[in-house]
């Protein structure tokens, strides 16, 4: 039977064709449910990089570093840092021997000194007078002066050194003289070119 349209108005409705036939899907059994299940479960495969093969099961070892330039760094450091630091205490401790010497010599100097003026060895403490007071001063006028001050008796020379305005290292001794108790004197001590101490009252 076939439809014929109207000849004026009304809708248009095309012509009837009945579904295709379709089977029923293939029962499956609980093994295959369960099957399929499980490997919907699971996760997806990794894709290798693009322009990559397959990816391998395991990854190359990665290379260990050299320590070749690390050993030869720390060695270096190590030496330069041994060198630097000897070269520093070998500098000051140098310094330090030497200060400790003009130390001993100067306070050397200032007891035999005194010890001269004690024994009566006039010529002997004049000679370890500095040069400039040797020139102001002869050895009769030192002599008639420091017996007009009194002979030396005792005398204990201290250790401490302090600096004067001229830069004079001062070393103070208690001295006793005749006629008088025992009481502080100073002793400025300079060093000459060959660094022997020499006493400079003036």
């Amino acid at each position: 039977m076939t439809w014929v349209p109207p000849s004026s108005g009304g809708y248009s409705q095309q012509p009837y064709v009945p579904p295709a036939y379709q089977p029923p899907p293939p029962v499956r059994s609980e093994r295959e449910q369960k099957r399929e299940r499980a490997l919907r479960a699971l996760p997806p495969p990794p894709t290798p990089p693009p322009g990559m093969g397959a990816r391998p099961a395991f990854a190359p070892p990665v290379p260990r570093p050299t320590r070749t330039v690390l050993i030869v760094s720390l060695g270096l450091g190590a030496t330069l840092l041994i060198c630097c630091g000897g070269s520093v205490f070998g500098v000051g401790g140098l310094f330090y021997y030497g200060y400790n010497t003009l130390q001993k010599d100067a306070v050397a100097t200032v007891d035999g000194y005194l010890g001269d003026l004690r024994d009566g060895r006039y010529q002997q403490a004049y000679a370890r007078l500095c040069l400039s007071e040797r020139q102001q001063r002869s050895l009769d006028d030192f002599t008639r002066d420091e017996r007009a001050t009194g002979q030396v008796t005792t005398y204990t020379v201290g250790d401490d050194i302090e600096v004067d305005q001229n830069s004079n290292w001062v070393i103070t001794a208690q001295v006793a003289r005749e006629g008088s108790s025992a009481g502080p004197e100073r002793f400025p001590v300079n060093f000459d070119d060959a660094n022997a101490a020499r006493i400079c009252p003036t």
